[in-house]
């Protein structure tokens, strides 16, 4: 439970005996923050159980201080909700900040950030209003978020290296440091006795791919960004992923799988499904209905993009959707599709092995795995493109449902084994092979 309020220092501040009002916000376990205020007042007049002043007391000004109290809490309830990643909040500025810039709007109005740090908190508050250029439509919360967890593995760089790196420090040096920093063992945040690999090689690369959108941002508003983060060598690292898709045998299994009796699984397998045969991401799901339905063509724009795409009407799709009425169910959160889907799809026996590779903490490791444990909802959308293509259908048209804009880009994305390329092109022999004699 969310909670703000005031409390009293407990030592005096001058001869008169006024203390400072100090503030307090809790939220979770993991969020206790404290943060002092300008104001003042006599021990006697305030009340510790109610953690305001007492009712029944006078003293000059004492609305006017009820009154400011209030305020600023409303203020700071407000500038909380407003942040996208309260787990990385500093705990031991942020809550004085927020009451400082209630004293000085001015001063954090049109301030122009100094050093990089304050540059990229200015960027990060910022980007809840900011919008992409292409599309006209907010940065997302995911985005937001790769933001901010971009910045608090550079903070903590920095506290490691003793020293907050500015404008010209971010070279090809800090690059290399960086990245071997990311790939090395860490402490947990729950628990500083467990160590921790490091990030996945595409986990670093993304945070490398961040930071330079960053930085990009600063560069084109004239800020002193060393130009070494332009460079070839300042990449964004990356290795081929070995996500799964599931084949139309594994979509069919799912499909037929009897799950009337489990209302939660069987709303994220329906849903599941229609990704799995329109390609749309979960976001644009709840879109589809009776008004966007036109001579059996799903017509949508996309969020992401803004791209208009029109999708014929599988006949599972229309099945899912004369099932709820043309409304089809409401999104759940990813985490806890993610958790239904897996449960539904080892129910319907998708269990083969699978052995995945990933570069982790600078060390390729292989794992084993059952099928289902892998599905997320993003297969859906892979096992769409995945099938379209082995099927023989032309690359260029699925992309313009997938949006990919190279045809590179593409075909790193579908999931196509050496076995099956092989079983296409002997399909396509077999198709298209002329009588020849052979002597």
């Amino acid at each position: 439970m969310r909670t703000y309020y005031f409390i009293r220092s407990s030592s005096s501040n001058s001869k008169n005996n006024m203390v400072r009002i100090r503030m307090r916000l809790r939220d979770g376990r993991n969020i206790d923050f404290y943060g002092i205020t300008r104001e003042t007042i006599n021990p006697n007049h305030w009340s510790n159980e109610r953690h305001e002043i007492k009712l029944r007391v006078e003293f000059k000004n004492k609305e006017v201080l009820s009154k400011l109290l209030r305020e600023l809490m409303y203020y700071v309830e407000d500038k909380y909700k407003q942040e996208p990643d309260k787990e990385i909040l500093d705990k031991k500025i942020w809550l004085d900040q927020a009451i400082d810039s209630f004293y000085n709007p001015q001063k954090y109005a049109d301030h122009r950030p100094v050093t990089l740090f304050e540059f990229i908190q200015d960027f990060i508050d910022k980007s809840i209003t900011r919008t992409k250029p292409k599309t006209g439509k907010k940065i997302g919360y995911k985005q937001r978020r790769e933001y901010t967890r971009t910045f608090y593995y550079l903070r903590k760089f920095c506290e490691l290296k003793g020293k907050e790196y500015n404008w010209q420090d971010i070279d090809q040096d800090f690059y290399q440091d960086f990245v071997e920093y990311l790939k090395s063992e860490k402490e947990s945040d729950n628990d500083p006795s467990i160590k921790v690999p490091g990030l996945a090689t595409n986990t670093i690369g993304k945070k490398i791919q961040t930071l330079k959108i960053m930085l990009n941002d600063a560069f084109s508003k004239d800020y002193p960004v060393n130009k070494a983060y332009k460079s070839q060598r300042f990449s964004s690292i990356s290795e081929e992923s070995d996500s799964i898709y599931l084949d139309e045998d594994d979509l069919h299994k799912l499909y037929t799988l009897d799950l009337s009796n489990k209302s939660r699984l069987e709303k994220v397998r329906d849903l599941f499904l229609v990704g799995c045969w329109t390609g749309c991401r979960f976001s644009d799901l709840p879109k589809i209905n009776s008004y966007n339905i036109q001579n059996d063509m799903i017509h949508l724009e996309q969020s992401k993009t803004g791209k208009k795409v029109v999708v014929p009407l599988h006949p599972v799709v229309k099945k899912i959707l004369e099932k709820y009425d043309y409304e089809l169910p409401k999104v759940i959160t990813n985490q806890k599709f993610n958790q239904y889907i897996k449960e539904a799809a080892e129910e319907a026996g998708i269990d083969e092995t699978i052995f995945k590779r990933i570069t982790k903490g600078g060390i390729e490791r292989n794992t084993k795995h059952e099928k289902w444990e892998l599905i997320t909802t993003h297969t859906a959308r892979r096992s769409f493109a995945t099938n379209l293509y082995k099927s023989g259908f032309a690359s260029h048209s699925i992309m313009q449902v997938t949006g990919h804009k190279t045809e590179n880009s593409f075909l790193k994305y579908i999931k196509v084994q050496p076995e099956e390329h092989a079983k296409m092109l002997a399909m396509h022999w077999k198709e298209n092979a002329r009588l020849t004699v052979v002597k």
